[in-house]
């Protein structure tokens, strides 16, 4: 992916928010392809939870979300989007801002442009990318 390798050699800001919006963008073409991006987000956001809590266990990290362990597996598949509360929880233990992982959701849940940019432009700055 072109983001990873610009983000791998330290490119500049515009740089990186200009391979970021390329990858965005066609997201947006193909709806298909943009679930795919949102529950590999979340399966990233899980994914650094866990291996922050020492490489526990889905079922153990389900547990300090206060989930379910089938829960945790829906969040994960995308069958179900991340509730605003476990996206929080989870980006406490990751260390993160809760919008970014609000904001990754709703880039692909929104059907308005308009408000879809608004969450574009939110994640970027959360990110650390604008």
């Amino acid at each position: 992916m072109v983001l990873a390798v610009l983000l791998a050699v330290g490119s500049t800001h515009r740089q990186r928010r200009a391979a970021l919006c390329l990858q965005l963008g066609r997201m947006r073409s193909e709806s298909e392809e943009a679930m795919k991006f949102e529950v590999k987000k979340v399966s990233n956001y899980l994914n650094q939870a866990g291996a922050a809590l020492g490489g526990i266990s889905d079922e153990a990290l389900a547990r300090k979300l206060g989930l379910q362990d089938d829960a945790l597996a829906a969040f994960r598949s995308g069958a179900v989007q991340i509730t605003d509360y476990h996206a929080a929880k989870l980006a406490l233990i990751i260390g993160i801002n809760p919008i970014e992982i609000i904001a990754s959701r709703e880039i692909v849940a929104e059907k308005d442009e308009s408000k879809r940019n608004f969450w574009i432009e939110l994640w970027l700055s959360e990110a650390g990318v604008v």
